[in-house]
């Protein structure tokens, strides 16, 4: 990541292919578009019920971001039919009383890598999440501690 001659050489490499493929940008366009209409970008997992601390947990996605978002909501005798009302908006909570507990697309700004590994609540009543973050690809994680109610980490 820092020999003149290799990276010289890959921009060089770079350029020729980019030179004998440009014909094909629009076709590359079109095929990305097909492709992502495919998929539904703002989305959830099922809520399910991780221990006896009366949340129900589950992830989101949002259009346009790049990482999910984990959440919880009360547990609730109705939860099924209010996760069956979601109107699929990004902007309207998934169950009465969401929260997002980790949003990682907040831990990516700033970041030119982010994947998060293990993500854990805690078992007294879930007041602290436990997770762990690569920031550089290089396979090695921290491990933060994040309190729920307050977000301080």
């Amino acid at each position: 990541r820092t020999d003149e001659e290799v990276l010289d050489h890959l921009k060089a490499e770079n350029a020729y292919t980019e030179g004998l493929t440009d014909h094909l940008d629009g076709l590359r366009g079109t095929l990305y578009e097909e492709m992502v209409a495919g998929i539904k970008e703002t989305d959830h997992t099922v809520p399910s019920p991780k221990s006896s601390d009366g949340y129900l947990y589950y992830s989101r996605t949002f259009e346009g971001k790049s990482y999910k978002s984990f959440c919880r909501a009360p547990l609730t005798p109705t939860w099924t039919t209010d996760a069956k009302s979601w109107d699929g908006s990004p902007d309207t909570p998934i169950l009465p009383g969401e929260v997002a507990y980790l949003d990682v697309n907040a831990l990516a700004e700033g970041q030119k890598y982010c994947s998060t590994g293990n993500v854990r609540v805690s078992p007294d009543g879930g007041k602290l999440v436990a997770y762990t973050v690569d920031f550089t690809g290089d396979e090695v994680t921290q491990l933060f501690v994040r309190d729920i109610a307050t977000g301080e980490v």
